[in-house]
């Protein structure tokens, strides 16, 4: 399962969290690998100072999965 490709889960589930609703709060979720949260980590600070309401899911699996992918399909070892 892909969550977000070219790790935009992270900041797209940053900015919904921040998005106006009609009832005024809305959750934003973003769900990760360690590779795609490693990118845009800078993106984390703000949720820290502002502290929206976010969850970020991390996923631990020791690789960018979109790079890995995409040596797989070429033959190249990964």
């Amino acid at each position: 399962m892909q969550c977000g490709g070219g790790a935009l889960s992270f900041p797209n589930g940053k900015g919904a969290s921040w998005a106006p609703s009609p009832t005024g709060t809305r959750q934003g979720v973003s769900m990760s690998g360690d590779g795609g949260f490693s990118m845009p980590v800078g993106d984390f600070l703000p949720l820290v100072q502002y502290d929206p309401p976010a969850k970020v899911d991390l996923f631990d699996n020791s690789s960018l999965g979109t790079a890995e992918s995409e040596t797989s399909v070429s033959g190249l070892p990964s």
